[in-house]
């Protein structure tokens, strides 16, 4: 049985002046986006990226005091458990953990 051939591929990064010079060639070409990238030996993957609209961010508009409005949930008053370690130290769990854990904990 033949050993499998391992190609090492080489990791290529185009600077913002080489993607707008491939688009700027592809257009003109009239071809279509695999066609180009199989004769400019570039990843169609990458092409596409590249040749999708962006999305805008839409902006938050700034409040007149430059604060952000948060809501807060109401925080738990009672803790589901407490470690207290005789050195003083202590653990607060304000969810359920597991009593394998708690017991792992305390070891």
């Amino acid at each position: 049985m033949e050993a499998p051939t391992v190609t090492k591929r080489l990791l290529r990064r185009y600077t913002s002046k080489q993607i707008t010079e491939f688009i700027k060639q592809w257009k003109a070409s009239k071809q279509s986006k695999k066609a180009f990238c199989e004769s400019s030996n570039i990843n169609y993957y990458t092409f596409v990226g590249w040749t999708a609209p962006k999305k805008k961010k839409k902006a938050i508009p700034a409040s007149s005091d430059s604060f952000i409005p948060i809501k807060v949930r109401g925080s738990i008053a009672v803790p589901f458990a407490e470690v207290h370690y005789a050195n003083g130290s202590r653990i607060v769990f304000h969810e359920s953990v597991g009593a394998r854990y708690l017991r792992d904990i305390t070891k």
